[in-house]
């Protein structure tokens, strides 16, 4: 079973109002609802005041739509697209190696297996397609972790990493991660049309 769903959290929230308001008065039969409060909409405006600029595809997968956008850390941007099963997030500038050491930069470290990784075009030029990531139990263990206590995921994740260009003096790294069994509903070439269906929005 997903542990993740869209909605999941209003749902929980509106099962809690029914179960734990009984300490709220009853109302009358003349006294007026309160209103809800307005539902926030999704905006880029965070990322545009930190960043100067956003980047939003003009195509995504069917039934995906935009969900959430925030900075990370101040630095990075996060943005979400959910259908009602599974999740797709756009987020930059986000370093990428194609070595993929657990801890990068270090050689004793474990190593990303080769056929996890496949070379692809995004507007002719090279980009990155990455099947799976650490397993769960291998990131919590850390960079001390035996080398042959390492294990790949491969079913967990597909992720495309590619350059944009921003400006004439500013190209940044981009990465599209989608989560959920992307085998079952997905491809690398899916997410090629989305990366190059991106463009910037001031």
């Amino acid at each position: 079973m997903k542990c993740w769903r869209i909605g999941i959290l209003s749902l929980c929230t509106a099962v809690l109002v029914v179960a734990c308001g009984t300490t709220a008065p009853t109302p009358t039969p003349t006294s007026s609802p309160m209103p809800l409060p307005p539902t926030p909409t999704p905006s880029l405006d965070a990322v545009r005041e930190k960043l100067g600029y956003a980047l939003v595809p003009d195509y995504l997968p069917e039934g995906f739509g935009f969900s959430t956008a925030e900075m990370v850390t101040g630095r990075v941007a996060s943005l979400a697209y959910t259908d009602p099963s599974h999740l797709l997030s756009i987020i930059y500038p986000i370093p990428f190696s194609p070595e993929g050491y657990l801890v990068q930069g270090l050689a004793t470290s474990p190593k990303r297996p080769d056929d996890a990784l496949s070379e692809v075009e995004v507007n002719g030029e090279t980009a990155y397609l990455v099947r799976g990531q650490w397993s769960a139990d291998t990131i919590r263990q850390g960079p001390g972790i035996d080398p042959s206590l390492a294990k790949w995921d491969y079913d967990i994740t597909l992720a495309l990493f590619f350059d944009f260009q921003v400006s004439q003096d500013n190209k940044v790294s981009v990465g599209i991660r989608v989560l959920f069994d992307p085998a079952d509903w997905t491809t690398g070439e899916e997410l090629v049309r989305v990366a190059e269906s991106l463009r910037r929005s001031d």
